[in-house]
């Protein structure tokens, strides 16, 4: 059988069918099974990144101005999924609002693909957002390695992955739990 995964609905029916559901599947489970599916070893560039949001059936916009803090921003409407990012960002913040947004916008499909399951509450939903992000971003076997191959400095690990070391030591945190 084959699985279709030209739509972020297809691979949120995945996780329900491989894992049970959302509440049976871990962000970083999740966040592999999307690098399995989506990414399967591209870099992450702008052009990986566009690519990885076509084929989940999403469509990326750069604006000049946001909203407040906003880094970015996502709407669903019927079939028609955009995320919203700041143009001039940094890659590594675009990445990062990429996959944060592509989580967020994962919860709806999940409520709707499996109807007994209720949606993450807003700040539970920005946090497992952040937590698949960084997943996503820094896989946990080779940041694991990284980090013990740098002697634990941040601002190396920071340098290595383009990523911030609030983002690093956040991540560092989840890894070494």
């Amino acid at each position: 059988m084959t699985t279709d995964f030209s739509n972020l609905r297809f691979f949120c029916e995945h996780i329900v069918r491989k894992h049970g559901g959302p509440l049976g599947v871990s962000e970083e489970q999740l966040a592999e099974d999307f690098r399995t599916v989506y990414l399967k070893g591209l870099p992450l560039n702008l052009t990986t990144l566009k690519a990885v949001a076509a084929s989940c059936g999403i469509k990326l916009s750069e604006l000049e101005k946001m909203p407040g803090n906003v880094r970015g921003y996502h709407e669903m409407y019927g079939d028609n999924k955009s995320i919203y990012f700041r143009k001039g960002d940094a890659l590594s913040g675009i990445q990062n609002t990429i996959f944060h947004e592509i989580r967020e916008m994962m919860e709806t499909l999940f409520a709707e693909v499996q109807p007994d399951y209720a949606p993450l509450r807003t700040s539970a939903r920005h946090i497992a957002a952040n937590r698949f992000a960084a997943a996503v971003l820094l896989p946990r076997s080779d940041f694991e390695k990284k980090i013990y191959d740098t002697g634990f400095n941040v601002i190396e690990l920071s340098r290595l992955y383009s990523k911030s070391c609030s983002q690093v030591l956040l991540r560092m945190g989840e890894v070494l739990q």
